[in-house]
């Protein structure tokens, strides 16, 4: 499945996926002046989110923390900005799943799965 130019904006909730997820390719979408951007609340296999784009949300990103499993996630080549919250929760970035070096992160600090990081601060991309 693809999802593919789409575009939110003032919502509590940019995108649910309730059933599901496998090989879903995210590409060119945006999530703009809510609180969520993406929630996962079932099995998640082989999911890429591509040239993506996030701003101005007050909480979590990209929510994997009711998915019963989660692999093989790839995330790269999109942009956040003005973001106050987790960018990526419930999921280790590890056992292959990808943080991409495209991504580009516009904010004070950086939370990926628990972790926070400053501007600046050196990020493991191979297992965060």
């Amino acid at each position: 499945m693809e999802l593919d130019s789409l575009f939110v904006t003032d919502r509590v909730l940019g995108f649910e996926f309730s059933n599901a997820c496998d090989g879903l390719q995210i590409r060119n979408c945006s999530v703009e002046g809510g609180t969520y951007g993406m929630k996962w609340n079932s099995e998640t296999n082989l999911v890429n989110i591509q040239n993506c784009y996030f701003e101005n949300l007050t909480s979590t990103v990209l929510d994997f923390s009711a998915a019963a499993a989660h692999r093989n996630i790839t995330i790269d080549n999109s942009f956040w900005n003005s973001v106050n919250g987790p960018l990526v929760n419930g999921v280790q970035m590890g056992s292959g799943c990808t943080w991409g070096r495209g991504n580009c992160i516009n904010l004070n600090s950086v939370w990926v799965t628990g972790h926070s990081y400053a501007v600046g601060d050196k990020v493991s991309y191979n297992g965060i």
